[in-house]
């Protein structure tokens, strides 16, 4: 296990890479690894409507005038704990363009018998109420060469696509068998980032799975502070990143929760929250 600032770099299992990203960080080419917060996803248009207000984010994307993936991702985060198994980080949010409120996060990495285990807490820290969503941005590595000929298997009620022109959020919709991976299939030539919901839970836990060719299976497991997963076939610029893994991403809210409020969480002043999400080898 690697991590560089609070970004995930690496994981391996007996010398067998789990997760794909580039030799050095570069957010252009999909956020391998990444923090997401205070809202994981977009802000479309780079604004949003908070207690009859309108704030206005910075654009991130310009190619859409949108605002991604929040603040922190390329922030500099301080490291207060380590050992063998874990390493630990912090992070205090505040007044920032179109976000005037503070927040601190906390995101412990852990080994153990099982796998990778990540724990998230935050507290709002400031005076008001403020809006809050979380995600992760890990791109699962199932095998070797492009991702077509994985298997993917998504457990959930509803879907919601990105429109691949503008990058909006489509109305969610029920899943079909068919089409959602809803039952497990190769994911072959298909390009999409959809946002997973009503997650089916066994024992708390909503589970995705990714099986390679020689049948080897990661399961990326999120406990029910994770009310959404977001999965993209990892259609980045970069020839050498281009659907090498596939992004399972944890998301407390689905994306644009800033305009749609939908589970985007309200903190009180002095509230916390969290959640965890796991990484597992199913077969080896």
């Amino acid at each position: 296990m690697e991590s560089d600032g609070c970004t995930l770099r690496s994981v391996e299992h007996e010398g067998r890479p789990l997760l794909s990203a580039p030799p050095e960080l570069d957010w252009t080419q999909g956020h391998h690894g990444a923090v997401l917060a205070p809202w994981p996803g977009r802000i479309i248009d780079s604004r949003y409507r908070y207690d009859d207000l309108e704030q206005r984010v910075p654009v991130n994307e310009p190619a859409f005038g949108h605002s991604l993936h929040g603040f922190v991702f390329d922030a500099s985060w301080q490291r207060v704990a380590v050992d063998a198994a874990s390493v630990t980080h912090e992070i205090t949010l505040g007044n920032k363009p179109g976000y005037p409120f503070e927040m601190h996060l906390r995101v412990t990495y852990r080994l153990d018998e099982k796998g990778i285990c990540c724990e998230s807490e935050w507290k709002n820290m400031g005076r008001g109420t403020a809006p809050f969503g979380l995600g992760f941005h890990p791109y699962l590595m199932a095998g070797g060469g492009v991702n077509d000929e994985w298997m993917l298997h998504v457990e959930a009620s509803v879907s919601s696509d990105s429109d691949p022109l503008t990058k909006r959020p489509m109305p969610p919709r029920p899943t079909d068998a068919t089409s959602d991976f809803v039952t497990p299939r190769r994911i072959g030539g298909e390009r999409f980032s959809r946002a997973y919901g009503r997650l089916a839970r066994h024992d708390g836990l909503a589970v995705v799975r990714v099986t390679a060719q020689d049948g080897f299976t990661i399961e990326l497991s999120v406990d029910e502070g994770f009310r959404w997963l977001q999965v993209f076939t990892a259609d980045v610029p970069s020839a050498s990143l281009a659907r090498r893994g596939i992004a399972i991403e944890p998301q407390t809210c689905p994306p644009d929760a800033f305009n749609s409020h939908e589970d985007l969480q309200r903190l009180a002043p002095g509230e916390s929250n969290r959640a965890s999400w796991f990484l597992r080898i199913a077969s080896a």
